[in-house]
């Protein structure tokens, strides 16, 4: 037994110094296997090794930034699209819905007029049936004729009127049609301009902090210039006030006038019908 033992401790010695170096060797090269830096050039030195780390580093994070990029512009074109097709819808929904007014009300003033034709035919004839002499005749005759002129002449100044606020409202809108589909169009372009930039500074290498700053700056820009031209665009319903408070004067003093000459044709008429009473619409 002490001479197996000997025996071993005599052989270990011997082998000692070869396990060693075995293990040694299987140590550098299990190091050399586990390295992880793939774009390394044979012959980099440690301190190179670790500046290529952070360049491919950066290189990764910058092309996932240009992708998050392309994957947000395409929602922004989503949503500009859908902001500039209904402002464009807004404003041309404005102008049919003036059109339609207009069609209603002149089928209602031309229903008003001539029911109020035919209650006034109906008082002339009641009046005919009631002249008795020749004065009578005549004091109907010249009844009926002042009140039809004064009739064509409120017919005539409401008319003008309305055309008056027509026309205005068409040359107050007109140039902001132009300058809806304009601004749409410009804010448009800017966007994409600015998307197309970011693109292509993120392309190139261009620090992506820089891109995203550069980037938010003019999308800004943009949309406060869009904002602003909006804002000029809102002030025809300012414009429309003005006409139409212009439109109300001019019918006001219309019927007005048209009341003063039925009470002076009326009067005449009372002079020689004492009971007379009709009405002049």
């Amino acid at each position: 037994m002490n001479l197996v033992n000997h025996t071993m401790k005599m052989n270990f010695r011997h082998f000692a110094p070869i396990i060693l170096a075995a293990m040694f060797l299987a140590s550098g090269s299990a190091i050399a296997q586990n390295t992880d830096s793939p774009s390394v050039l044979p012959g980099q030195n440690a301190a190179e090794k670790r500046a290529q780390a952070v360049e491919d580093r950066k290189a990764q994070l910058a092309e996932k930034i240009c992708e998050r990029m392309t994957n947000i512009f395409s929602k922004i074109d989503q949503r500009l699209t859908e902001r500039g097709t209904k402002t464009r819808n807004r404003f041309e929904t404005r102008i049919e819905n003036m059109e339609t007014r207009r069609s209603n009300g002149d089928e209602r003033l031309d229903a008003l007029r001539e029911r109020h034709d035919e209650r006034r035919e109906s008082h002339y004839a009641r009046l005919e049936t009631r002249a008795n002499t020749d004065k009578q005749r005549q004091a109907v005759e010249e009844f009926k004729t002042a009140v039809e002129s004064a009739v064509t002449a409120r017919k005539a100044a409401i008319d003008a009127a309305i055309e008056a606020f027509r026309n205005g409202v068409d040359a107050a809108t007109a140039p902001r049609e132009s300058a809806v589909k304009k601004a749409v169009q410009t804010f448009e372009a800017e966007m994409k301009a600015a998307q197309e930039k970011a693109k292509s500074a993120c392309d190139s290498g261009t620090d992506p902090k820089t891109v995203r700053e550069t980037l938010h700056s003019e999308m800004k820009a943009a949309r406060e210039k869009f904002a602003l031209a909006r804002k000029d665009m809102e002030g025809l319903e300012t414009t429309i006030e003005t006409l139409r408070a212009a439109r109300k004067q001019s019918v006001e003093k219309a019927v007005s006038d048209f009341k003063t000459a039925f009470e002076k044709a009326l009067a005449g008429l009372k002079a020689v019908f004492p009971q007379a009473s009709t009405s002049g619409e």
